[in-house]
């Protein structure tokens, strides 16, 4: 017998009011793409999240659903606040939203300004 999938955790709405917001936040390390959310509630790696996201091109919140894969820690320096990085799902409602969300990138996917992940 199979065990059954986690549930799936549900978090506060976040906007990214401007570019440089979303530019702070967009993890392109993965594959589907993902984003950092500052949080201060306690979640483990792997963990399955939804959650509504706001875009700056965005008038209505957009349903993202995905996994922990990234956790930064009070007090992580570098004045990184607190939060967790959420690796989108592979499903087909969200499989522009990283073209979408680089799209709206523009010329920063290139730049070297510090971000909350790396």
């Amino acid at each position: 017998m199979s065990a059954s999938p986690s549930p799936v955790i549900s978090l506060a709405p976040h906007v990214y009011g401007d570019v440089q917001a979303l530019y702070q936040a967009y993890m392109p390390l993965f594959l589907e793409g993902g984003l950092f959310i500052p949080t201060t509630r306690e979640l483990r790696l792997g963990d399955r999240v939804a959650i509504d996201i706001g875009l700056p091109d965005s008038p209505e919140p957009i349903p993202v659903t995905g996994t922990i894969a990234w956790i930064t820690p009070a007090h992580a320096g570098a004045g990184r606040p607190r939060g967790v990085g959420i690796r989108f799902s592979r499903d087909s409602a969200q499989s522009g939203l990283r073209q979408r969300i680089e799209a709206q990138l523009g010329t920063l996917m290139a730049s070297t300004l510090p971000t909350f992940t790396l």
